[in-house]
C-alpha cells in the first residue's frame, strides 16, 4: 500500500503501481503480493470524496479478518484463560507448575489431559508460553510472557549494566558475547518460579545461545555460553578500528539467495556455527 496518493495524477500513479508489482513480484516474496495500492490520504474519513481505495482496503480487511482470523474455541478455555489472567494480576504468579495449571483447568471443566493443547494453544497466541520439549520447562507454565521478556533483558539489555560488582564479566559479554555461569545466576537470581540454568536451556533450544569452553575466564568449570546477540553491530566503518589492532579470525561471507535475512535467524545461524 503507497501513499501520499495526491501527489501523483492519475497516469502517473498507474505507472507506478505498476513499477512497484514488478519490483515485488522479483522479491522472495512476490508470490503474496496479490495487489497494488495507492491511496489519498489527504480525504479519509471525508465521506463521499473518500479515495475509493479505503472501501477496496475495508472490504478486503474485514473479509480476512471474519474469515481467516476467527477460531473457534470451547467456552471452557475462554474461562481457563480468564483465571490465568486474574492469577497474574491479583496473586502476582508469573510461573506457575504444569500440575497447577492443570487443576486450575479442572476448575474451568476442562479434562486435565486437554490442558496441555489449550496451553499451546494460548501458546501461539502468545498469551502464555509453554515448553513441553525443553526438559528443564516442560512442567512449567510462564504467564507473563512481558515478565519473561524482562527477564532475558537483564542480560540482553540494550544499555550498560549498572551491577557494579561484575564489571568485568558484564565487560566479557558486551566486547566477546561470552556469558558466564555467575553473571546469569547474578542476573536472573529474582526471577522467581524459574532457575537461571531453565532459562539458558531456552536459549540454547532457539540457538540464541551455544555453550562454549574459552580461556576468556579464570575458572574453566564454570559454564559459558556464546550469545551472538551481545556483541555489538559491526558498522564496517574501519576507521573506528583503533590504531594497531589486528583482526584476529578471517572475515566470513555469507551470501543469501534473496538478498535479505532477518537479524533474529542470522543470530540464530552464527550461534548454531
Amino acid at each position: 500500500i503507497g501513499s501520499r496518493g495526491d501527489k501523483l495524477r492519475t497516469k502517473k500513479k498507474s505507472k507506478v503501481k505498476a513499477d512497484l508489482r514488478s519490483k515485488l513480484e522479483s522479491a522472495a516474496f512476490g508470490e503474496v503480493v496479490k495487489r497494488v495500492c495507492i491511496i489519498d490520504n489527504t480525504t479519509a474519513g471525508k465521506g463521499e470524496k473518500e479515495d475509493e481505495t479505503y472501501k477496496y482496503l475495508r472490504k478486503e480487511i474485514y473479509e480476512f479478518a471474519s474469515e481467516k482470523l476467527i477460531v473457534k474455541t470451547p467456552v471452557t478455555w475462554v474461562l481457563f484463560r480468564k483465571v490465568l489472567q486474574v492469577l497474574v494480576r491479583q496473586s502476582k504468579k508469573n510461573v506457575v507448575t504444569l500440575e497447577y495449571a492443570c487443576a486450575v483447568g479442572a476448575a474451568c471443566k476442562i479434562n486435565p489431559k486437554d490442558v496441555p493443547a489449550a496451553l499451546m494453544f494460548y501458546h501461539e497466541l502468545g498469551v502464555v508460553l509453554f515448553y513441553p520439549h525443553i526438559e528443564g520447562l516442560r512442567d512449567k507454565v510462564i504467564l507473563s510472557p512481558k515478565w519473561f521478556v524482562d527477564c532475558l533483558g537483564k542480560v540482553l539489555a540494550l544499555h550498560e549494566s549498572e551491577d557494579c560488582e561484575n564489571l568485568q564479566l558484564w565487560k566479557l559479554l558486551r566486547e566477546k558475547g561470552i556469558l558466564v555461569q555467575p553473571l546469569y545466576a547474578a542476573a536472573w537470581k529474582d526471577c522467581e518460579g524459574i532457575e537461571c540454568e531453565e532459562i539458558m536451556q531456552l536459549l540454547v533450544e532457539f540457538h540464541l545461545a551455544a555453550e562454549v569452553k574459552t580461556e576468556e575466564y579464570h575458572d574453566s568449570s564454570v559454564k559459558q555460553f556464546f550469545l551472538p546477540a551481545a556483541l555489538p553491530a559491526f558498522t564496517k566503518d574501519y576507521s573506528t578500528v583503533p590504531p594497531g589492532y589486528h583482526f584476529k579470525a578471517t572475515s566470513l561471507h555469507i551470501t543469501f539467495a534473496t538478498g535479505y535475512v532477518t537479524p533474529g535467524f542470522f543470530i540464530r545461524l552464527v550461534a548454531i556455527m
